[in-house]
Parts: C-alpha cells; sequence; structure tokens
C-alpha cells in the first residue's frame, strides 16, 4: 500500500468579502470571505497549479498514473485528466481516469492512488457556484489540492502511511444537481444532518477499531463535508481531546467542495509532527490514517 510522498495545495489569490454579497443582495451574507477562481482558472488549470508544487516536493517519484476528481469538470466527454497529464510532461505510458460528478469522489480519487500498487498522483478540484443569495455562492471557496503516492522508500520517504480504513454509506436523496444545470439543490438541512452524522459516526468508529486506537488518541481530526450543520456535530461527537480538531477554512476560504478534505488534510499535515495520529472523516465516509 501507499503513502503520502508529497502534498501540495493551490487557493486561487481573489477573496469575495461576504459583507458585499449581503450588501450588493440586500440580505445579511454573514462575516468572513471566500476564495474566488480568476477569469482564466478553472478546476483543471487549479489542479496543474496544486499537481506541480506536490511533485516539486518528491523530484525522483514519476507518477504511473492521474486520478483527477471534481464535481465541476471543464469538459464532459472529454478525460480532463490528459490536460493535467501534458501540463506535467508526464510521461506517455503514465495512464490519466477522470473521477468526476460528486464532491464525494475526492477522497475517492485518494484512497485509490494509496491503493495503487505504483506511484500515483490525486488531485482533488472544485469551483463552487450556487444560486444567487444561496448559502452555497454565500459559503463556497475554490481550492485545489494534490498528493503524490507511492511507496515508503529510502529515496522518496511516505510522509503519512494508512493503517485503517472504513467507510458507512447509505443511499439518500439529500443534494443533487442534474445535468445542464449550474447549481446543486438541497433538500431541508435538518433532515440531512439526521442521516450523516451516524454515518460519520459509524465510519469512524469502524477506522479506530481496526487500528487498535482510540478517539482520544487522535492528535489531528480532520471532518469534511458539504453538510455544513452534520460536519460540526460529527467533530463534536467525535470524543477526540480538546485542539484536535483545527480550523475548517470556511471563514477565509469557503468549503471547497470536491478539494475540501484534501485542503483540511494538506493543513493537517503542515502542523502534525512525527508519529502523530490523524483521522479524516470526509462525509459520509471516514478514514484514520
Amino acid at each position: 500500500m501507499n503513502g503520502i510522498v508529497a502534498y501540495a495545495s493551490y487557493i486561487p489569490y481573489y477573496r469575495l468579502d461576504r459583507k458585499a454579497i449581503g450588501e450588493t443582495l440586500g440580505a445579511s451574507a454573514g462575516s468572513g470571505t471566500r476564495s474566488v477562481a480568476c477569469y482564466d482558472e478553472d478546476t483543471t488549470s487549479m489542479a496543474v497549479e496544486a499537481a506541480r508544487a506536490a511533485l516539486r516536493g518528491a523530484s525522483g517519484v514519476a507518477p504511473a498514473a492521474v486520478y483527477f476528481a471534481t464535481a465541476n469538470p471543464a469538459y464532459l466527454d472529454k478525460t480532463n485528466a490528459t490536460a493535467i497529464h501534458a501540463a506535467l510532461d508526464l510521461e506517455p505510458g503514465a495512464a490519466a481516469f477522470d473521477m468526476l460528478g460528486s464532491v464525494r469522489s475526492g477522497m475517492g480519487a485518494l484512497r485509490a492512488a494509496l491503493d495503487a500498487g505504483r506511484p500515483t498522483l490525486a488531485v482533488l478540484s472544485d469551483v463552487r457556484t450556487g444560486l444567487p443569495g444561496g448559502g452555497d455562492e454565500r459559503d463556497g471557496g475554490d481550492a485545489a489540492a494534490a498528493f503524490l503516492c507511492g511507496p515508503d522508500e529510502a529515496g522518496a520517504p511516505a510522509l503519512a502511511t494508512p493503517i485503517a480504513w472504513a467507510s458507512a454509506t447509505a443511499e439518500f436523496l439529500e443534494r443533487w444537481r442534474v445535468p445542464g444545470d449550474r447549481a446543486s439543490r438541497q433538500w431541508e438541512e435538518r433532515f440531512g444532518e439526521h442521516v450523516y452524522v451516524p454515518l460519520a459516526e459509524a465510519a469512524l468508529t469502524g477506522a479506530l477499531k481496526q487500528a487498535g486506537v482510540t478517539a482520544a488518541e487522535i492528535d489531528h481530526l480532520v471532518v469534511a463535508g458539504p453538510h455544513g450543520r452534520a460536519v460540526k456535530r460529527a467533530a463534536a461527537a467525535a470524543g477526540t481531546r480538546k485542539g484536535s480538531v483545527g480550523d475548517d477554512l470556511t471563514a477565509t476560504i469557503g468549503n471547497t467542495g470536491t478539494a475540501h478534505a484534501g485542503l483540511l488534510l494538506a493543513d493537517a499535515l503542515d502542523r502534525a509532527e512525527a508519529d502523530q495520529l490523524i483521522a479524516v472523516v470526509s462525509s459520509p465516509t471516514g478514514r484514520t490514517r
């Protein structure tokens, strides 16, 4: 199984003050800012920037595959990952695959890269839009994160290695966007919270049991997902010690959708010390590393 050999994130320069949204629409939009992609940026170009920075962190490792995850692809039918492949000047034999359409495909791409038996680059990217005055417009953000995964070797030691995985899956209609729509639709928020929180708790409990550790031993807890209330409740109910949950970055960057779990994981890796335990819960599935 692979570990994380190098990682990086890309956050656009521009910020939109939520007060400006409120002033324009004549309604309260809260405080803080959200990141906004420039007019010539999309999920592919942001993914390239994050991937370039990650590859600079492990120059001796050549990816044998690129997995690109986004809920807002620049193209359909055409493979977006091939543009990332070309921009990185990877070998023609390196595979390129898209994992598109769902916010939660981001952590699926990372897990696939960690499960791969070869050096693999997982890139997570999103541009979040929403209806004017809606929560997605106000609370969303644009960003990308990249993880170069490979075996723990002398020339390129792994910075973090997975020790357990667990998932909890249920089918229900809480958030959706049909082809052709520019904005997502959501069910009543409290109903999503009622389903998501038990799933997150079950996944985290299963991962901790596999790892043979308790919640109190977690040094850094990451909980990410598009449902803000469920994320906060799952983090509060996890039973980890005080100070283990870091800034979720929503006040300064916003919820970056497909990229957000990766963005928060990169932040946790920046702060983590040797032999510390990081738990990542990507609603509604949980992972522990």
